[in-house]
């Protein structure tokens, strides 16, 4: 319904526009379109890119990426490994504050129900 309403202006004559307006025009329905079509998908379907399935990955697999993908923690090397809902988190970091935001990603990962702490600030 909404795409013939998009394209009712596009069947319109153009008055004192030039030839390649209507081409303009109709990059431009189609591109809404496409934006309309990802926006209406189910949000399950726009979540499970960035989720993934429980069943897909370990805990320990979860908590790594988020603490490998965290900007505050980039540059340096922690080590996560696990059994089951169980992580143990392994590093030596220049800050407390590091630590605390390392642990508090692993624990917040879903499927993750116990934290190790094996985080070791370089100053105490």
């Amino acid at each position: 319904m909404w795409r013939s309403l998009l394209a009712l202006p596009l069947l319109l004559p153009l008055v004192g526009c030039k030839e390649s307006d209507g081409e303009n025009l109709r990059q431009i329905a189609r591109k809404a379109g496409e934006k309309l079509d990802r926006a209406a998908r189910p949000v399950g379907d726009a979540a499970s890119p960035l989720r993934g399935s429980l069943g897909e990955h370990s805990a320990a697999a979860r908590a790594d990426s988020r603490i490998r993908h965290d900007r505050y923690l980039a540059g340096h090397r922690f080590t996560v490994r696990g059994e089951g809902p169980i992580v143990t988190v392994t590093a030596t970091v220049p800050d407390a504050s590091m630590k605390t935001r390392a642990l508090d990603l692993a624990r917040s990962t879903v499927g993750v129900e116990d934290v190790i702490d094996e985080v070791k600030v370089a100053a105490e």
